[in-house]
């Protein structure tokens, strides 16, 4: 082989080694759903996908306001640090672990099934709760998801009796992890509905 000013050319009989093909996800991959060709599907599929995602928009700007009302009020060195502790903290284990690397790929799976499942008016109207598994899901789905929802609820009475400004400190943690999940869960949508 002869390199000339930085540009390698093959020498005669031997052919350039080609790079390896870069590490990109594939489409086929199980993490990613399989494509539907069907506008029907990928339609319903997309309406769960936007009522989650519209779930999850109402809560990050209901709390991202607490939070930035919280910060306008002024916060204490200590205050501060605990704030950037809980954007942390929960961006990392609720953001990251729990809804974007868990959650949302079963919850966009899950959008795909259903909607090919999916019949008539009340198919249409429950399937973002079908994909939530709170309804038409094996026991052990219904169990962990309705428990879910138990949690969830009984995590928001707690934090809601917290005196302000550690109310504002939590729920800015929570904000940005739902913003986080919502941001994958879009991503993960178009990428399993692109062409």
């Amino acid at each position: 082989m002869t390199i000339v000013v930085g540009v390698a050319y093959p020498a005669p009989g031997h052919p350039m080694p080609t790079p390896p093909a870069p590490d990109l996800p594939d489409a086929g991959h199980p993490r990613f759903p399989l494509r539907s060709t069907s506008r029907r599907t990928v339609a319903l599929a997309g309406w769960s996908v936007l009522a989650i995602g519209l779930a999850f928009a109402e809560a990050i700007a209901r709390l991202g306001a607490r939070a930035v009302a919280t910060i306008q009020a002024g916060l204490t060195p200590a205050e501060w640090i605990a704030l950037a502790g809980s954007v942390l903290v929960f961006t990392w284990y609720e953001g990251y672990r729990a809804l974007h690397r868990r959650f949302v790929p079963a919850m966009v799976t899950r959008a795909f099934e259903t909607a090919a499942r999916s019949k008539g008016v009340l198919g249409w109207l429950t399937a973002p709760l079908r994909t939530l598994s709170l309804l038409d899901a094996s026991r052990r789905e219904l169990v962990r998801a309705w428990l879910s929802v138990a949690l969830i609820t009984l995590a928001v009475f707690v934090v809601r009796v917290l005196p302000m400004p550690w109310r504002g400190v939590v729920d800015a943690g929570v904000s940005s992890a739902l913003l986080l999940g919502l941001c994958s869960m879009l991503v993960r949508f178009f990428v399993a509905v692109r062409p």
